[in-house]
């Protein structure tokens, strides 16, 4: 007999923590808690009008952070600065997955209000 096996996908369980991890965090206690999650990536949340200078150190104290979250760019003067100067890559802008073409429509919006 034919011994066909027809393969059904399984589900993947995905779990998201949400850690408020203010300026002044306690790196250590971040790294006790990234060894006992083992995340599969860790993304750092930043608010587009924190000037990078500020992030940096931040970002720096961090056990590991793979990407960043960029928000509120609406409020910020120059919204690509945290692209210019964090050396990370940033996942989403505002919610929406940062492609290249998301970036562009970001700093040409921007360009046009300056117009005004």
């Amino acid at each position: 007999g034919d011994h066909t096996r027809v393969l059904t996908p399984t589900p993947i369980d995905v779990t998201i923590v949400a850690v408020d991890a203010p300026l002044r965090t306690n790196a250590h206690w971040m790294s006790q808690m990234l060894a006992i999650w083992s995340p599969v990536a860790v993304w750092a949340v930043v608010e587009a009008t924190r000037k990078p200078e500020d992030l940096e150190p931040w970002i720096d104290g961090l056990p590991r952070v793979d990407a960043l979250v960029v928000q509120d760019t609406d409020l910020s003067a120059d919204p690509a600065a945290v692209l210019r100067q964090v050396a990370l890559p940033v996942a989403l802008l505002d919610g929406v997955p940062a492609t290249p073409h998301r970036w562009a429509s970001l700093l040409c919006e921007r360009l046009e209000s300056t117009k005004a």
